[in-house]
């Protein structure tokens, strides 16, 4: 099944010998192709924390409590797909609704999605417009969010915190240089960031890493991360690899 919009995909092959291929894609599905004036539905009702068998339950306040997420797509032909959904769930032991509208369409060979979250009860809200495009093999997302002081679905988290404003921009896909020394197959991630509290502080970040292959049965992955703003700069580098050797699964890292 695939949704409208992005569907990312992680596939993981395994070989006789031992060997390990991984392999991230996406898909995008263009919104405007649904049948036009159809409407599609999803609804899920779960106890919250609460498994089929447990050794240790949780001890959780709400534990049990009803937790119902529905949601409902409809095609508007060419202008894209409009949705509407609820959510409820119990939150240390208070019961919150949230409720959520939205529109996707595709422009351009790009997938658009603006988006907003209510809260009624605390006439609290967050808003989004996302981007998303396929460039080739490559994928590129920017997300921009906004977000009133007292809106958040966990009412552990402090206002003063939070996210006023944030915008993120990703980019993934296959290195055009395949091989490097032994290591083939070639894949970079990278992300960065920008969010304004509604305290006034600032953060940013920007994170990169690249995965690759050794041989057949060995996978190395190496990168840093970068965070600053109104606190301590901070920059961390990792190295990892994992494999197989006769049937076990090894796994090695490191980190500065």
């Amino acid at each position: 099944i695939l949704f409208a919009g992005n569907n990312d995909f992680r596939i993981v092959s395994y070989g006789p010998q031992g060997e390990v291929r991984q392999e991230d894609r996406s898909i995008l599905v263009d919104p405007n192709q649904f049948e036009h004036r159809k409407g599609y539905y999803a609804l899920s009702a779960t106890r919250q924390y609460t498994t089929t068998w447990q050794k240790n339950p949780s001890q959780a306040e709400g534990t049990g409590s009803p937790h119902i997420v529905g949601s409902y797509d409809y095609a508007f032909g060419n202008i894209g797909t409009g949705s509407i959904g609820a959510r409820l769930h119990n939150d240390s032991g208070e019961n919150r609704v949230f409720v959520q509208t939205g529109l996707s369409t595709f422009l351009y060979d790009t997938y658009i999605n603006a988006a907003s979250g209510y809260n009624p009860a605390e006439l609290e809200y967050t808003s989004s417009l996302s981007f998303r495009r396929n460039f080739g093999y490559n994928r590129a997302a920017l997300q921009v969010t906004s977000n009133s002081a007292g809106y958040n679905i966990d009412s552990t988290l402090t206002s003063p915190t939070l996210a006023k404003y944030s915008t993120r921009l990703s980019l993934s896909g296959p290195l055009a240089l395949d091989e490097f020394w032994t290591v083939k197959r070639l894949n970079y991630n990278s992300s960065a960031s920008y969010v304004t509290a509604h305290n006034g502080s600032t953060t940013y970040g920007l994170s990169s890493a690249v995965t690759g292959r050794l041989g057949k049965t060995t996978a190395l992955s190496s990168g840093f991360r970068y965070s600053g703003g109104d606190r301590i700069d901070t920059l961390d580098w990792s190295l990892n690899a994992r494999g197989f050797y006769k049937g076990g699964l090894w796994n090695l890292g490191t980190s500065y």
